[in-house]
């Protein structure tokens, strides 16, 4: 399987953004990978974790809004007036 080192990146950043306990390691990580990568590929991945955090946010938004409910009919069936 090819690596992708920009999956990698977006993975590690998020990561560190999320876990007080290792976000050492995750950085010390980033900065291995970054090594690897040039700067075009650095942002392209940082954008990749920005898209991917905004669209997990949006997500999660959209769960947590109460559900819409429609309006009250009569028993005829006919809405009331």
């Amino acid at each position: 399987m090819p690596k992708d080192y920009l999956q990698a990146y977006k993975w590690y950043a998020l990561s560190a953004a999320q876990d007080n306990e290792h976000a050492v390691d995750i950085k010390v990580s980033l900065a291995r990978l970054e090594s690897q990568l040039t700067k075009a590929q650095i942002a392209e991945a940082q954008r990749l974790a920005r898209d991917y955090k905004s669209a997990e946010e949006s997500d999660t938004a959209r769960q947590t809004q109460p559900a819409v409910s429609a309006p009250a009919t009569h028993e005829s069936g006919k809405m009331g007036m």
